[in-house]
């Protein structure tokens, strides 16, 4: 859900998104497990890991398709700086022709990095868990922050590393809407790359429902009312 909803959820939503994540695997393994304190941490601690990849796998891929290598000498610093902060400026690295500024949101940088991160094989993240990504491709908006992202590591005109944070990029997402079309075709042919059969959605029903969603909001209201209660081994901490 990270990569296709939020990069950088606040508290509440990381908490939101873990418990659907919760729920989905309950779902697949038939099996009906409380939502836990340690459950939500186990799977909110992936963020800063998929967050990282998603730069590792990025920066090879740009670096490649734009040309961006350490300059030899000053006027070749020179040239790079100003190339990165032209595209910088006027957001030239989603254009399928940098020069024309034509083709918008179809370079080639976008499908790349798409592939690379999460529709390399059959088994990847957005096959198996296809319901996310259908039936457009989301995650567009932030393989173009990932570029973004490298692009600034070069404006010195060489390379110096710039964290993929919150704080610096979480805005930009707002900057990027592409066509329904466009989003549609990325997503055929990333599918095309992993090799992946017909998508199958997944309307398996929720394990929890109102009944219980509603029992462990009572339980962290409670817990809140009293945060020294020790919970019993036949009654797990829930999420606070």
């Amino acid at each position: 859900m990270l990569s296709t909803a939020n990069l950088w959820p606040d508290d509440v939503e990381e908490q939101t998104m873990a418990l659907e994540c919760w729920q989905k695997a309950c779902n697949e393994k038939d099996v009906n497990l409380d939502f836990t304190e340690e459950a939500c941490l186990l799977i909110t601690r992936c963020g800063s890991q998929l967050r990282g990849e998603l730069k590792t796998k990025a920066r090879p891929i740009v670096k490649t398709l734009f040309r961006l290598k350490a300059p030899v000498d000053d006027k070749d610093a020179n040239k790079l700086r100003k190339f990165v902060h032209g595209c910088l400026k006027s957001t030239l690295y989603i254009y399928k022709n940098l020069m024309e500024e034509a083709g918008a949101y179809e370079h080639s940088i976008i499908q790349n990095v798409v592939n690379a991160m999460w529709f390399t094989n059959t088994r990847d993240k957005s096959i198996l868990c296809f319901d996310y990504f259908a039936p457009r491709i989301p995650n567009m908006t932030i393989a173009l922050i990932a570029t973004v992202n490298i692009f600034e590591e070069w404006t010195s005109g060489e390379f110096t590393p710039i964290d993929f944070s919150k704080e610096n990029y979480q805005k930009a997402t707002m900057a990027y809407r592409a066509l329904p079309a466009i989003q549609e075709e990325l997503l055929s042919r990333a599918r095309n790359h992993a090799r992946a059969p017909g998508p199958q959605s997944d309307h398996a029903k929720p394990v929890f429902d109102e009944a219980r969603l509603a029992k462990l909001a009572r339980e962290r209201a409670a817990r809140r009312s009293n945060p020294h209660t020790t919970p019993t081994n036949n009654t797990p901490q829930q999420l606070a």
